[in-house]
């Protein structure tokens, strides 16, 4: 992924039509969640495991690449298939995910596809009907 702390490596990738030091609240669930973009510039900032990962369309898209082609060269094969083993009753071989800020993607490997859909729209670019339209744009559906 792109780094986006180091010596002025950050604000020249980061997209430019938001400030990246805005602090939002969003409404969650009858409460707010709070978002903090500038965060990622921050080499201080809790890294919350994998979350709070960040990089380019292009960056996401090559990651999930190397994913659907087997792992190479950032995870071995084995890894890779664990991942695609059916978790939770979603199509064979699918992988699929999507994160607060707005972002979703996914891996069809019988299919050849990774798919990424980088947003600003919070919790509908990740979980409401945006990431369904996607799919269903990709695979030629209408919305049932």
């Amino acid at each position: 992924m792109t780094p986006f702390v180091g010596p002025g490596v950050g604000r020249r990738r980061y997209a430019r039509c938001r400030s990246i030091s805005a602090i939002a609240w969003v409404p969650l669930m009858g409460f707010a969640a709070t978002f903090a973009p500038s965060r990622i510039l921050k080499a201080a900032s809790y890294q919350s495991g994998g979350a709070g990962m960040a990089g380019t369309a292009a960056d996401v898209l090559r990651f999930l690449e190397a994913i659907r082609m087997g792992g190479s060269p950032i995870l071995k094969p084995e890894t890779v298939g664990l991942m695609v083993r059916d978790q939770v009753g979603a199509a064979a071989g699918t992988l699929q995910w999507g994160g607060a800020y707005g972002h979703s993607w996914f891996i069809d490997r019988g299919n050849g596809l990774s798919v990424v859909a980088l947003t600003n729209t919070a919790f509908e670019g990740m979980a409401g009907v945006f990431p369904t339209d996607v799919r269903n744009a990709v695979y030629g559906w209408k919305r049932r």
